[in-house]
């Protein structure tokens, strides 16, 4: 049986049923076979909220072996999932989702049970932004340089992304709590006001730093951080890190963080 989509778009709000044929939404976006396929460069300035259990690919074209969703001005996106019907996004080559800086207003970010796959790029996310019970696979998430509000990552799970999270210069107050990252070059490069909260994170077999400070002297607590930077075993004193200060500092993995599911 053919499944239902709803894609709302501000101005616009559709119910599709799928029936094999394609249906434009968006310029390159549009939906066959209950997906929703993401083909070229598209610019988005209205929210865009999908609707959970729906599976978004970033294909090839003809002329570009990138796609990529851009939001700009007032754009957003809502995409809401369930550990039963968690929301898909899939790349075929190299896909993205983006965040360019508005010249007035910022549009908000919510991103809960969603599967981020094999995009190999990063997502780039405005402020404010709340990621929540993610899993992203060879993909990253990097905040859009020069804004003011608040960041919330939390119970993720990341694997095997060059960078896995990268907070870029800004006056935002981030939390990054609970999120299980493994592998790739570096868990966190953060290079913000050092007014935030990173703690109860499991942080493990980066080939590089698991933390890294641009500029700042971070003091952070009560993080699992294990077998990087050419180091083995638990680290105490921040020697798997770069300018990181451990005010604690855990021995054995928090079985909170990550997704789970």
């Amino acid at each position: 049986m053919n499944k239902k989509v709803l894609l709302l778009l501000i101005i616009t709000t559709a119910m599709l049923s799928i029936c094999g044929c394609e249906i434009y939404i968006f310029n390159g976006i549009y939906e066959k076979d209950g997906e929703i396929i993401v083909v070229g460069h598209n610019e988005m300035n209205r929210q865009m909220t999908i609707e959970r259990g729906t599976k978004i690919i970033f294909k090839r074209s003809l002329t570009t072996s990138e796609s990529c969703i851009e939001f700009l001005g007032n754009g957003s996106l809502i995409a809401q999932g369930t550990a039963e019907e968690p929301i898909v996004f899939e790349g075929e080559g190299k896909g993205t989702i983006t965040y360019v800086p508005p010249a007035i207003g910022v549009g908000e970010f919510i991103l809960d049970h969603c599967l981020f796959e094999e995009l190999r790029n990063d997502i780039f996310c405005p402020n404010p932004t709340t990621i929540e019970y993610c899993k992203f696979k060879n993909t990253g998430v990097k905040t859009c340089p020069g804004f003011s509000g608040s960041i919330q990552y939390s119970t993720f799970q990341i694997t095997n992304n060059r960078i896995s999270i990268w907070i870029q210069e800004s006056s935002s107050t981030a939390k990054i709590q609970y999120n299980d990252i493994e592998g790739g070059q570096k868990g966190m490069y953060l290079s913000h006001p050092p007014e935030s909260i990173i703690g109860y994170n499991n942080i493990t077999n980066c080939t590089e730093e698991a933390i890294y400070s641009w500029v700042y002297d971070y003091t952070v607590n009560n993080n699992y951080i294990a077998n990087s930077n050419g180091k083995s075993g638990v680290d105490t004193t921040g020697e798997q890190c770069y300018n990181i200060i451990f005010g604690s500092y855990l021995t054995t993995p928090i079985e909170d963080a990550g997704c789970g599911w």
